[in-house]
């Protein structure tokens, strides 16, 4: 089929009579429902939806309770550790002062909190053996029944050796540092011990200073160091679930408008309303099918997150953990922000992916005309998570007011300090001024493009149709 000319597009005859002009416009004006309800209710009962919004729900609420789960694990696991001493007395301590000093720097965290404490029982539990129990012992570790062998001994120049024997990979053992510390500790205080130091001056030698860390950071955001990691967990999550419901939705705009192309379905809905308010109704269709299912998922994840202190007074009583990542106080002002950056994010790019989609006359040619707005929507993404691992640089801001850029920018940066009112009040105004100028420019691209068949998408076609206006038109 040869491409249609533009100007070949003529107006609709005139009516004879303004009564009859009168009837069509109304006919035209009460379809525009019609055609919301018929996008909504069409793809709301498709049982793709339903699967993906139960699996969503399901990665919310998984999400939101895992903290709360691991810490509860964490409060039941004990670490073995089985100590072998063939150095003889270390620091003027026998072997059972030497057990008691290991037990007690290991779970230090443990004895110090103990009212406060979620854990049932100290993370570790450490007990003495005898030389002629290594070979033994190491077999305990290979069947997992010991997680960590430490043998002390001395070498020629009475200096101290030790040797950690663990089940674990050591890029990954999270108990390494601690006990690497506990025998530096150790070989500082035998050392000291050997100069003729008696245990007070000795243990008053080791006493860690007092240190304070501030961050303005926490400063500005009035955050714990727990919160501000849950912020920027809860953030990056929040930009996930922009990205895949700004593309998913977007992309289900272009391949509905190619697909009632392809089907000449769309030359009987044009006579029957007008092409904008057929690009209207589309786009508001679909979006209340993307915020119903954005809604179910917040509510639920909503709900999962105000159970989190409940479910952690049933499983741990009335303790707090040393690994407390509470996200109560930061996860409902991020769902919030997330539903109306959806929303301005969706406006945005769904009137564009539908002039994208009017250029095509194929639902296979859909890839190829989206392909630069979905490279936007990734640039985006990619940009925010940049943003969060740099929330300081200087492009950060300014970058956050573009709007294609805006909604996941902003939620990147609220992961790091809350945003204020002003700024998200800016922001807003800014998407909602550049949806109007978008959805004004898709439209004049998909009048044209609806009616046209056998043109190749690309940026002389976008532009051509930019710059007409059928005939007759204003």
């Amino acid at each position: 089929m040869s491409p249609t000319n533009i100007t070949e597009i003529a107006e609709p005859t005139m009516p004879d009579s303004e009564n009859t002009e009168s009837m069509e416009a109304t006919t035209q004006y009460s379809n525009w429902p019609l055609i919301i309800e018929r996008e909504y209710i069409t793809r709301v009962q498709q049982r793709s939806f339903k699967i993906i919004t139960l699996i969503l729900t399901l990665i919310v609420v998984i999400g939101a309770t895992f903290p709360t789960i691991l810490s509860a694990l964490n409060s039941r696991s004990q670490t073995q550790i089985a100590i072998i001493n063939t150095a003889g007395t270390i620091s003027n301590l026998d072997d059972q002062a030497l057990l008691k000093y290991v037990d007690t720097h290991l779970n230090a965290s443990y004895n110090t909190t103990a009212s406060t404490s979620d854990r049932k029982t100290p993370p570790f539990a450490v007990k003495l053996l005898t030389a002629g129990d290594s070979a033994a012992s190491q077999q305990q570790v290979r069947d997992k029944k010991i997680a960590i062998v430490l043998t002390i001994a001395r070498t020629a120049t009475k200096d101290l050796t030790f040797d950690f024997y663990t089940n674990e990979s050591l890029a990954q053992n999270n108990n390494l540092a601690q006990v690497q510390a506990l025998t530096t500790q150790l070989n500082i205080q035998d050392k000291l011990a050997g100069l003729g130091l008696s245990q007070t001056q000795t243990g008053s030698v080791l006493t860690p200073p007092q240190f304070t860390a501030k961050s303005s950071i926490n400063e500005q955001s009035g955050r714990t160091n727990e919160e501000n990691a849950a912020a920027a967990i809860i953030a990056l999550l929040a930009i996930v679930l922009l990205l895949m419901f700004i593309q998913q939705y977007s992309t289900m705009i272009a391949t509905g408008v190619a697909e009632e192309k392809g089907s000449r379905i769309m030359e009987i809905l044009v006579n029957a309303t007008t092409p904008f308010q057929l690009l209207l109704g589309k786009i508001v269709g679909v979006g209340l099918v993307g915020i119903t299912q954005l809604g179910i998922v917040t509510l639920i994840g909503g709900a999962a997150v105000l159970a989190q202190n409940p479910l952690k007074n049933a499983l741990l009583g009335s303790h707090n953990s040393s690994f407390n990542l509470d996200i109560t106080s930061v996860s409902l002002g991020m769902l919030g922000l997330l539903v109306l950056y959806f929303v301005l994010g969706f406006l945005l790019y769904a009137a564009l992916y539908a002039a994208a989609g009017a250029l095509v006359s194929r639902q296979e040619e859909v890839a190829n005309s989206t392909g630069p707005l979905t490279f936007l929507v990734m640039a985006g993404y990619l940009i925010s998570f940049y943003a969060s691992l740099n929330p300081s640089a200087d492009w950060v801001i300014p970058v956050s007011y573009i709007p294609f850029f805006t909604p996941m920018m902003m939620l990147a940066r609220e992961g790091v300090t809350p945003l204020p009112w002003w700024e998200i009040t800016i922001s807003t105004v800014v998407m909602i001024v550049a949806i109007f100028v978008c959805t004004w420019g898709a439209a004049r691209i998909y009048r044209i493009g609806i009616l046209m068949y056998g043109q190749k998408p690309g940026f002389s076609a976008f532009f051509q149709y930019m710059r007409s206006r059928p005939k007759g038109a204003a």
